[in-house]
């Protein structure tokens, strides 16, 4: 039997197989905490951005080549060794359907993943075991900060619960239309795992590659009951949130 408690650490996905696909190139990292988790997955090879200031300046295929990466955060459930992934926050918003798998070790210790809902299946290794921390923080606007954390890395997510789903705006932007509010919201929303430099969280890998290699925000700041961070938004403006547990 599998049990949420033993599924606790730092897991990379090795490959996913279903019809159609078969794709061991995506970089997938789910860092699980024992009351909660958060998922990044980013594409391989992505756009080269370094000539650009800000996501405004990037064309609509590059734009649309960074939506293919996934954000999402939550809580899990186990049940008859069956995994629902609650997604409180979900970077292309709420999902149409359950995400659930049936899970099951394999003699060397990683773990496969059998969909319920879809016809997949996932195999995943654990990079770091053991119980890692989490935090959610609350923001302005209905806002949410996820992080979860070891002494090395964290993977951290920003959201709005409940916000509307990314596939009007892959539309557009595939007509050719740029709605700048609706991209202004997407990358609003952000998913990085980044890892600790002293007490400096450096970004890594991120939904945003413009903000890989820059500072999410200090460890000490996720003990803290109220504390500030800075990015840039969409337009390369500065953005201000301040986060309260």
């Amino acid at each position: 039997m599998i049990a949420a408690g033993d599924l606790t650490g730092h897991w990379i996905r090795d490959w996913i197989r279903a019809p159609g696909l078969d794709d061991a190139e995506t970089r997938v990292h789910w860092l699980q905490a024992r009351d909660g988790y958060c998922d990044l997955r980013v594409p391989r090879v992505r756009p080269d951005l370094s000539s650009l200031s800000c996501l405004a300046e990037a064309e609509t295929p590059v734009l649309l080549a960074l939506l293919q990466a996934e954000g999402f955060a939550g809580t899990i459930e186990v049940l008859d060794e069956v995994c629902t992934w609650d997604r409180a926050i979900n970077w292309h918003g709420a999902p149409d359907g359950v995400d659930a798998g049936r899970l099951h070790w394999t003699n060397d210790g990683r773990l496969i993943e059998d969909g319920t809902a879809a016809d997949y299946r996932e195999l995943w290794h654990r990079e770091i075991a053991g119980a890692l921390n989490r935090k959610v923080f609350a923001g302005a606007d209905g806002k949410a900060l996820h992080v979860i954390w070891s002494e090395r890395l964290f993977l951290y997510g920003i959201g709005t619960p409940g916000a509307a789903g990314s596939a009007p705006l892959r539309q557009a932007l595939n007509l050719g239309q740029r709605p700048a509010a609706a991209l202004l919201a997407q990358f609003d929303a952000e998913y990085g795992l980044g890892r600790w430099r002293g007490e400096d969280g450096v970004i890594a890998l991120c939904t945003n590659p413009l903000r890989e290699g820059q500072s999410a925000f200090e460890r000490t700041d996720l003990h803290a009951m109220t504390f500030t961070t800075t990015r840039t938004d969409f337009l390369g403006r500065p953005s201000r949130d301040t986060w309260q547990a």
